[in-house]
């Protein structure tokens, strides 16, 4: 029941947000908002609990998982043993750009064969009489489900100069809530990694996210930006074809996709890059400048600063080995701690001869590194140091027994008589139980969406790590949001792995403001004034549309 009453609060706080920036309150049709968030439920209850339409979207999520098979062989034959993670190691541009060449030529197949014409206009036609919408806007909904946000708009290219500003935000708002097909293919290769049934369960939950964002779309459009004219409702799809023969067709989609394929390569160096650098620069700087003392008072930089002074005591209990092997067991738990502690780098500087039971590990911090001396004492200074009360226990950091178990040997404490100060890294460290390993970018964005995250449902302890994701999907884009979950996917539930999935389903970001702008002001130059007031309205729309999917998702799963 704590799944429902989260999910009614986050789509109440949501649509709450909405009527706060709402251009005319008064003129909101809330009869039109009802049946899209109808809509939503209902679809999503359909996809997530009966048994039949599961079936159904496990089916197309297989063609997707094909498609990626269907990839692999073409790119085989031309990148050979690069393809091979076995071999080298996961490469993202061998192993997820290709999927968006082949993925965007199929699309340009079945948009000259007619096919996804059909498809478009059903969703379109079941859109306009329910929902009472325009025939332009629906068909452009339709449409952001399967195609990007700057095609889209070619679907209704006749209709874009007579739409009402009401529509137009929809327009926009469509295309920020939704997501392409050709990246579709490459997201679940992403979140699926090499299983087939990870790749066949997230392909079903990406293309839910997308179907279930676009009624979400309207119910953000229409609430920001009411419709207060008449519309018409006709709903016709222009005959144009991207070819004149299948060929054309072929060839046209995939230098779409290579052009797709290389921005999206690119784009992720350079944003990657630079939230390194932000990240450095961060914890560098605020991070290291940012701490208190050992008596507990706040302090800026200053005298309280002594790096060498900077000590912590761990008393760790192991077995009894011969005294020539003691050396050994130092070293694998040494291996041990770095692979459940990544961001602590250890180094032997004393060599172990021998121990009646009992290790004490004193590590000296410098600022980001944590150099480790083994200092060897006996069973009854160890009791003694466990009992006495200058050791402050500090949930956190701790030495694992074996990795795979993750069995804590036991809890890291502060040396009073010895610590100087903890900065701001190692705050920061120690309260997220060392999944951010410093005070940077990555862990403010996390902050501040933390909030939201848990209004979409997701677990308590995984707010943080969501949050970030939500925060770098909005600066940045989703697709660098995506590359960052299989990295964090151990540190996170399967539910907030899921959760995620939906929220970061959508172009919503600061860029697409702009690629808007730019793409359906290209086609329609005497609509670029009205796009330009519209660009954050449509941002903050299409990011609440994706939001609400990922709500009424975490609700079901």
């Amino acid at each position: 029941m704590e799944d429902i009453f989260r999910g009614i609060l986050g789509i109440i706080v949501l649509i709450a947000v909405l009527y706060i920036f709402s251009a005319n309150r008064k003129a909101i049709d809330w009869k039109l908002v009802g049946i899209a968030l109808g809509m939503q439920i209902l679809f999503g209850l359909a996809v997530l609990k009966v048994d039949f339409i599961r079936g159904i979207f496990n089916f197309i999520g297989k063609g997707f998982v094909n498609v990626l098979e269907f990839t692999k062989q073409g790119s085989t034959f031309v990148f050979g043993g690069l393809m091979d993670p076995s071999n080298i190691g996961f490469i993202f541009a061998f192993q997820i750009l290709p999927t968006i060449l082949f993925f965007s030529a199929l699309s340009s197949i079945l948009y000259y064969l007619g096919i996804l014409q059909r498809i478009i206009y059903a969703l379109a036609y079941v859109m306009t009489r329910v929902m009472r919408l325009s025939g332009a806007e629906s068909l452009a909904a339709a449409a952001n489900v399967f195609i990007g946000q700057t095609e889209a708009p070619l679907i209704i290219k006749p209709y874009l100069d007579k739409m009402t500003k009401s529509e137009l935000l929809c327009l926009m708002v469509g295309g920020m809530a939704t997501i392409a097909g050709g990246v579709l293919a490459a997201y679940i290769g992403f979140l699926g990694g090499d299983s087939v049934a990870e790749q066949e369960e997230f392909a079903r939950h990406l293309l839910t996210a997308s179907i279930m964002s676009a009624p979400a779309a309207i119910l953000a459009a229409k609430i920001l930006y009411p419709e207060t004219e008449e519309v018409d409702t006709n709903l016709e799809i222009p005959k144009d074809k991207i070819g004149n023969n299948l060929l054309e067709a072929i060839s046209n989609g995939t230098s779409d996709g290579l052009n797709l394929a290389v921005n999206v390569g690119a784009m992720l160096i350079v944003f990657i890059a630079l939230v390194a650098m932000l990240n450095a620069i961060c914890s560098s700087t605020l991070g290291e400048w940012i701490g208190w003392s050992s008596e507990g008072a706040f302090a800026f930089s200053g005298s309280t600063f002594l790096p060498s002074q900077d000590t912590l005591i761990q008393a760790i209990q192991v077995p009894l080995p011969p005294a020539e092997e003691m050396v050994k067991v130092v070293q694998e738990s040494i291996l041990v701690g770095s692979n459940g502690l990544d961001s602590i780098a250890f180094n032997i500087v004393e060599e172990v001869q021998s121990v009646p039971q009992f290790e004490v590990v004193y590590d000296t911090l410098s600022r980001n590194t944590m150099d480790v001396r083994w200092a060897i004492i006996g069973q009854e200074a160890i009791a003694g140091a466990n009992g006495i009360d200058s050791l402050i226990p500090v949930d956190g950091w701790v030495l694992y027994e074996t990795p795979n178990t993750k069995v804590p040997l036991d809890t890291l404490s502060y040396a009073s008589n010895e610590m100087n100060r903890m900065s701001l890294n190692m705050h920061t460290a120690q309260i997220t139980s060392g999944r951010f390993p410093a005070f940077n970018l990555e862990y403010i964005l996390g902050v501040i969406m933390s909030p939201i995250a848990w209004i979409l449902g997701t677990p308590s302890d995984d707010i943080l790590i969501v949050g970030q994701l939500l925060g770098k999907k909005t600066i940045l884009n989703e697709f660098v949001a995506y590359a960052d979950i299989p990295a964090v996917s151990d540190s996170i539930s399967h539910k907030s792995k899921i959760i995620a999935t939906y929220a970061l389903c959508g172009f919503a970001n600061f860029a697409s403001i702009g690629i808007q702008i730019g793409g359906i002001g290209a086609i329609a130059p005497e609509r670029r004034t009205t796009l330009s007031e519209f660009g954050i309205k449509a941002l903050l729309g299409g990011t609440i549309a994706c939001f609400l999917t990922a709500t009424i998702a975490g609700m079901l799963i």
